[in-house]
């Protein structure tokens, strides 16, 4: 699954097959010190479908050290940037607009665009999500935190990726030119997470064999 990828690259299965697979393969580099940190910190957060359902997590951890550690760095990191249940941001009119009655109708409009999307943040799970986003960003490498449009009794919801799953690409300068999730999910679930996705009949039939069957996305 490619996220927002910035690039001129043609859009082709093959194509975007490709570039996932060197993306990942660039960022193997980190697996061994993300590897210490989920079996030495955060044992929980490391997908079952990475490792199998029945792996126990817990073999490696004798004292608190790390788990403590890295829920203070994401306690910390949350109540600075993201306090949960306050307004942490305001948006207001640049300085490219002059001041005047322009500039603060613009900032009056601003502030209720403000109030809307923080009571949307407030009503959702930011808050928990966010606080996972940044139990990964302990790992040192990443982190990723995705906005799905929800149903109209929670039209938004967050979710934040393992690191363990995400790769990104940069291109010749250093820019990022794409984000990568690879998961695996039961092929019967594919129909309701990509409702309008066109499935081809040869993957129907695996869905009518084993909807249970586990396929990587």
């Amino acid at each position: 699954m490619a996220l927002n990828p910035r690039s001129a690259e043609p859009a082709s299965l093959k194509s975007l097959k490709a570039r996932s697979a060197k993306a990942y393969s660039d960022n193997s580099g980190h697996d061994a010190i993300t590897e210490e940190v989920y079996k030495y910190c955060l044992p929980m957060r490391r997908p079952s479908t990475t490792q199998g359902q029945a792996d126990q997590r817990f073999d490696h951890i004798f004292d608190g050290t790390g788990p403590k550690a890295a829920f203070r760095f994401a306690g910390r990191l949350q109540s600075d940037f993201t306090p949960p249940f306050q307004k942490f941001f305001e948006l207001k009119g640049g300085p490219l607009i002059e001041p005047g009655d322009q500039k603060k109708k613009i900032d009056e409009d601003l502030s209720q665009v403000s109030r809307v999307v923080t009571s949307q943040i407030n009503g959702s799970n930011f808050d928990v999500a966010s606080h996972e986003a940044y139990l990964d960003l302990f790992a040192g490498q990443l982190d990723m935190l995705m906005l799905e449009t929800g149903v109209e009794s929670n039209p938004t919801h967050y979710v934040a990726i393992p690191s363990v799953e995400v790769a990104l690409r940069v291109d010749g300068y250093g820019r990022d030119a794409g984000k990568y999730w690879k998961r695996k999910f039961p092929i019967g679930d594919l129909e309701s997470m990509w409702p309008n996705a066109v499935i081809d009949e040869k993957t129907r039939q695996r869905i009518s064999k084993d909807q249970y069957e586990e396929v990587e996305v």
